[in-house]
């Protein structure tokens, strides 16, 4: 009921569409960070290495490399590591232009979907089995 009263008021705000229906946990890992999709994906599992800042487009089919168009994705995002947990800017298909994720200590992990992110209790599993 309230995704769908949140839907109607993204209409309301001058959005063209609904967000895509997708959520994934993203978890910022020692060497990088890593995605895992529960639904609306065609894939399960990625991860990026690095050192300092890095940045990737994630989109419904994977990781996308160069300029992403909108209507070749049902949503598409650029997420970033950053040294106190990452970031999302919105490119097609959410709700929001910009998210981040600011890491309590010890686990580095958060749910993303077309309207936002939301924090993952200590212990839950990444997954929620949908």
């Amino acid at each position: 009921m309230l995704k769908l009263f949140l839907t109607l008021a993204l209409f309301a705000s001058g959005y063209a569409a609904p967000p895509a229906q997708f959520q994934l946990v993203l978890e910022r890992t020692a060497s990088g960070w890593s995605a895992h999709c529960d639904s609306g994906c065609s894939w399960i599992d990625l991860s990026a290495k690095c050192v300092a800042a890095c940045s990737a487009t994630i989109t419904n089919s994977g990781i996308a490399i160069g300029a992403v168009k909108a209507d070749a994705a049902r949503f598409s995002f650029v997420v970033e590591r950053t040294a106190t947990g990452w970031t999302a800017n919105g490119l097609n298909g959410t709700a929001w232009a910009a998210v981040s994720w600011r890491c309590p200590p010890g686990s580095c992990k958060a749910r993303i979907d077309g309207f936002g992110v939301y924090g993952i209790p200590a212990g839950e599993s990444r997954s929620t089995g949908n």
